[in-house]
């Protein structure tokens, strides 16, 4: 099997990262904390998604929140690098938002809604 970061082929380890769980070689492993530790660690719970509680309302992000992004962005003016720096975010993680490999988490939909004055949610 290859590692889900680096792409190599090794013994690899269930890890958790950023709230996701990853099959990581050993050397990538040491971007999260693997399964199988039993203990819970301050990092372990600072990353665990949020889930929506019964009478809370879920919002759906559209389906092409993706090019909203992008057009937003482009008629500011502004790379997706600049973009990153002035929202103090990851320029890899919006590069990936932009081209809908990953959904963004609410609190990078809020970021993006507010600077760019858009609406990505339905």
């Amino acid at each position: 099997m290859e590692c889900e970061i680096c792409g190599r082929e090794a013994k690899l380890f269930l890890c958790v990262v950023e709230g996701n769980e990853l099959w990581l070689c050993k050397k990538c492993a040491k971007f999260g904390v693997k399964k199988e530790n039993k203990q819970v660690s301050k990092k372990q719970v600072l990353y665990l998604p949020k889930k929506p509680l019964e009478n809370e309302e879920v919002s759906l992000l559209r389906k092409d929140y993706g090019r909203i992004i992008r057009e937003a962005r482009q008629k500011k003016n502004l790379t997706i690098a600049e973009l990153a720096k002035k929202i103090f975010e990851k320029e890899s993680y919006l590069r990936r938002i932009e081209n809908q490999q990953t959904e963004p988490e609410e609190r990078i939909i809020k970021k993006l809604e507010s600077f760019l004055g858009i609406k990505l949610r339905e």
